[in-house]
């Protein structure tokens, strides 16, 4: 009886420490009360994904061939102080001269309130003395407004003995004439242009010596003399 009552005792003790030691152990590991956002590297860099299927075209642009403006050709009547009548066609590269048979051409856009161009009438006045066969030389007035009397005392007392033209058409001639050279915008005066058998030979802007003048008038006849003597 002893017996059984000190087993019944032992069984109970070790039923109690049994549960107490089963009993689970607390997680002390502390923990960080932390949110971690994971983005992907296309959503950072925000590279838009393309479809390997599309085609994407990029159209050249188109060529611009902008031709430069042609120059028209265009034909002026104009006077002298004798009222000759002269015909005038100037194209890119000519000028002809109807009613005129000398090779050589000497035109000189001028204007009589311009002292330069007052300068020249002497040197003018010679060169057409010297050369009368070959030369013909014409004063173009422009921008002028002188009246026809006024213009007659003008000649009379530079004592010129060329070519004064006075027309309604000098201005859109000499203008035409400046842009035959490429000259923009207002061109200067005195403006020589000088042209052999109607072609483009030579010009001065502004007054410049009459030697110049007077060896390029030379070389011209040279010229017209080689050309003869080749035909």
């Amino acid at each position: 009886m002893h017996q059984i009552t000190a087993l019944l005792l032992a069984l109970l003790f070790l039923s109690f420490t049994g549960c107490e030691d089963k009993k689970p152990e607390k997680n002390t590991i502390p923990v960080e009360n932390t949110t971690v956002v994971v983005m992907k590297e296309a959503q950072v860099n925000k590279v838009p994904e393309v479809d390997s299927t599309t085609t994407v075209t990029v159209e050249a642009p188109k060529k611009t061939d902008i031709e430069p403006e042609k120059f028209v050709t265009s034909t002026f009547e104009i006077l002298d102080m004798q009222k000759e009548t002269y015909t005038a066609t100037v194209s890119e590269e000519r000028l002809l001269l109807q009613n005129n048979t000398k090779p050589i051409v000497l035109i000189q856009l001028f204007a009589t309130w311009c002292t330069p161009c007052v300068g020249e009438i002497a040197y003018l006045n010679d060169l057409q003395e010297t050369n009368q066969e070959d030369l013909f030389v014409a004063g173009v007035l422009t921008r002028d407004t002188i009246n026809t009397s006024a213009l007659n005392a003008f000649t009379q007392k530079h004592h010129i003995n060329y070519k004064i033209m006075y027309s309604e058409n000098n201005d859109a001639l000499a203008t035409h004439i400046a842009q035959q050279l490429d000259i923009q915008g207002t061109f200067p005066i005195p403006l020589i242009v000088i042209y052999l058998n109607g072609k483009y030979y030579t010009h001065y802007e502004g007054s410049v010596p009459v030697e110049m003048i007077k060896h390029d008038i030379k070389q011209a006849k040279k010229q017209l003399q080689n050309n003869q003597s080749q035909r």
